[in-house]
């Protein structure tokens, strides 16, 4: 295979008892379609070498995480994020995704993060890992904290530095360490997510956090056994869950404790009233929102270092 590596443990917890739920080829008329729709103006289509390995999910035993068993190489990882979705096509998304509901949302979330660790704004170090067109990044540095981003595409890394973002480089990272660490919306394009994780446990601080947020996996199977793969890509029950070739992680709620264990890290829950004295204006729904993350937190949770368990395989205390 010239474009594909294959995934024969589960990427999130390293086990090896797995089993396929769903196989396909993405030369199969649905999924040329699909394809079409959700890369034009780009006919990848005519690649025949998207169909050299199957679209094949596999579910792990222990976890729970979907995982897609044969993904592009780093290589064509770049073509993907680079040429076949275009930074241009990318960046109108986010602007025409981004209001002042967004704005308000990851504002309440930095405060609250920041009220947690229980320090003047002014003395944290933040990274956002993966920090897409900067956003998060550029709201936190207003608050004042001392913000940091990483980011493996060139043209987001350029555009953050057009906004005075402290960009880092993967090496840079190594001498660093970090209050929070915020991951949105990475850990599900990430080949070898327990191994970021662990990368990043070394990047905090005694008493740091890091926040993973992904999305939720639980109607995955409802999505697989039904013809969802026409459903509009803002539906919940849309196949963008498992995309072909970008979500090739996808997590249930116990996935990321199960895999936070393995990597030396420990789940943290904020207190409900923190959550609450952070929600900027009166939002009803927002409020609702954090009554659910603080007793059902689904995939958007945070972790800290574990002194007892650290990194290793057999997830047993040192």
């Amino acid at each position: 295979m010239q474009w594909y590596i294959e995934r024969k443990l589960c990427p999130a917890c390293h086990n090896s008892d797995v089993k396929t739920i769903f196989t396909a080829s993405l030369c199969d008329t649905e999924f040329q379609d699909y394809l079409l729709k959700t890369y034009q103006p780009n006919d990848i289509t005519q690649h025949a070498e998207l169909c050299e390995a199957p679209y094949q999910l596999d579910e792990c035993l222990r976890c729970g995480i979907i995982f897609q068993r044969f993904i592009l190489n780093d290589a064509m990882m770049e073509v993907l994020y680079e040429e076949w979705i275009t930074p241009e096509m990318s960046l109108d998304k986010e602007i025409n995704d981004t209001n002042l509901v967004t704005f308000s949302r990851i504002t309440q979330e930095i405060m609250t993060a920041f009220s947690f660790l229980n320090k003047p704004f002014d003395e944290l170090e933040v990274l956002d890992f993966g920090m897409g067109w900067g956003y998060w990044c550029r709201v936190a540095a207003l608050l004042g904290a001392q913000v940091y981003g990483t980011e493996l595409s060139q043209s987001r890394l350029q555009f953050a530095q057009k906004y005075n973002i402290k960009v880092l480089t993967l090496d840079e990272l190594e001498h660093k360490k970090f209050d929070l660490i915020n991951t949105e919306q990475v850990f599900e394009h990430l080949p070898n997510p327990l191994e970021t994780l662990r990368e990043l446990r070394e990047m905090l601080k005694p008493a740091g956090i890091v926040k993973i947020s992904v999305p939720n996996g639980k109607f995955a199977h409802k999505i697989l056994e039904n013809d969802l793969w026409k459903a509009p890509a803002n539906d919940f029950q849309t196949i963008k869950i498992v995309a072909p070739l970008q979500h090739i992680n996808c997590y249930q709620q116990d996935s990321l404790p199960v895999m936070a264990q393995q990597a030396g890290l420990e789940s943290i829950q904020i207190p409900l009233w923190t959550r609450l004295s952070n929600i900027v204006g009166f939002q009803p729904v927002e409020m609702l929102r954090q009554v659910s993350r603080t007793f059902r937190p689904g995939t958007y949770q945070y972790f800290r270092i574990d002194r007892c368990h650290q990194p290793s395989d057999s997830g047993r205390c040192q």
